[in-house]
């Protein structure tokens, strides 16, 4: 039972920051539906908006997401509180690349906290702060 764990752990610590990419945008449109599903949009105009903003959403963890975090840990800024901070930053420059796309949408109040959303999720997912497995490690050095 300790190998399977140790190996479940492994393939873990090799999949977990392309999981977290993968995953972590999806909280853009998760975000916009429950907006606008509370302010009484019809169903037609929330599915469209939430396929549109998933779009933009990894259009910005691509443009954004991928080369801060890449720089925030090599700079070795992996504190939980960076990425919603970090986040948010983002969030709002994506939503001001994209505020031609969307004229006549109010969206600034929402993409802030949609992408401290994401850089959260981003960061609980990856873990920056964790070093791979004890078993990849001990391995190494014998």
């Amino acid at each position: 039972m300790n190998r399977c764990s140790n190996e479940l752990a492994a393939w873990w610590d090799d999949v977990r920051v392309w999981m977290a990419f993968r995953i972590s945008p999806w909280a853009v449109p998760v975000i916009v539906s429950a907006t606008l599903a509370f302010g009484g949009a019809p169903a037609s105009l929330i599915a469209a908006i939430a396929l549109y903003s998933l779009m933009i959403s990894y259009f910005g963890i691509l443009l954004f997401g991928l080369p801060l975090y890449l720089l925030l840990r090599a700079y070795k800024l992996i504190h939980f509180w960076v990425a919603p901070v970090v986040g948010f930053v983002a969030g709002l420059a994506m939503m001001y690349l994209a505020s031609s796309w969307l004229v006549g949408l109010p969206w600034l109040p929402i993409a802030g906290p949609a992408g401290a959303a994401v850089g959260l999720l981003l960061w609980l997912i990856a873990r920056p702060d964790r070093d791979a497995a004890p078993s990849s490690a001990s391995s190494s050095s014998n």
